[in-house]
């Protein structure tokens, strides 16, 4: 039974296709299993109880369950959330939303923000519906970065207009970002150093942005991408540079392929 909710688990979770269990190579592995000598006999599900809705329900309540436990103390003592603010090295607009009690983190919520503002009015309604959702009497805390649209959001949230439910929760900002800008401001106060770090910035952007360039960059490197730096990741800048050097080969042989007439 254990080996089942775990197969379960991991065929949901990893979004397999359900035809797949009904191909031929899979069936060779069922009834290689089937034909092994030994008294353990490993008891795959049928594609039939995979594909089942009931299979699936059972399942989804097995996980929540799972997830009531980690929650449990959030019901006690509280919770601190933690998001990461918008920006990614992918340079996508994703929010991922943390919930840290005593025991373990749990993942709250991610959110896709193309297309909207980044102003402190619409950073709080966020919050707020992230707080309704949780709901406000188990959120001790919020932690995010150091940005000036968080920092105006936090005080907001202190603001005679908001619910008391609200205004209680208390609004941390990241120490690690300040660290972060600290030492950005190291690495940019000689000119040198600025002038590598925007031009590094500068071809990741252009290949990462353009088909054609990321294209012909990924013939030529197929173990390691390229990563895009971000004002709000920890060394994310120093984590660029040295991705830059590392694929510093590949990177000449993509400006001096065939289709070098696409990249600058």
């Amino acid at each position: 039974m254990e080996f089942k909710k775990k197969w379960m688990r991991f065929v949901y979770s990893q979004h397999l296709a359900f035809n797949i269990f009904w191909s031929e190579p899979w069936l060779d592995v069922v009834r290689h299993f089937r034909e092994l000598s030994g008294t353990v006999k490993v008891l795959w599900p049928s594609e039939k109880e995979i594909a089942d809705i009931e299979t699936v329900v059972c399942t989804a309540d097995d996980v929540a369950a799972d997830l009531g436990e980690v929650g449990a103390p959030f019901y006690v003592i509280g919770a601190t959330i933690m998001s990461d603010g918008r920006k990614s090295r992918d340079a996508k607009p994703i929010v991922n939303c943390l919930g840290g009690g005593s025991r373990r983190v749990m993942l709250v919520r991610t959110m896709n923000r193309v297309g909207e503002r980044d102003q402190a009015s619409d950073v709080l309604a966020h919050w707020i519906k992230l707080f309704d959702d949780f709901p406000p009497r188990w959120v001790n805390a919020i932690c995010t970065d150091f940005a000036s649209a968080y920092i105006a959001a936090g005080n907001m949230l202190q603001g005679p207009e908001q619910r008391p439910e609200h205004r209680r929760i208390t609004w941390l900002p990241c120490a690690v970002h300040v660290y972060n800008k600290m030492l950005s401001d190291i690495g940019c106060s000689s000119s040198w150093t600025k002038d590598i770090i925007m031009r590094g910035r500068a071809m990741v952007r252009f290949i990462k942005e353009h088909v054609a360039a990321l294209y012909s960059f990924k013939r030529e490197s197929t173990q390691m991408g390229l990563i895009y730096s971000c004002e709000t990741r920890f060394t994310s800048v120093f984590e660029m540079m040295e991705r830059l050097l590392a694929v510093k080969s590949a990177l000449e042989r993509t400006v001096g392929s065939d289709s070098s007439g696409m990249v600058p």
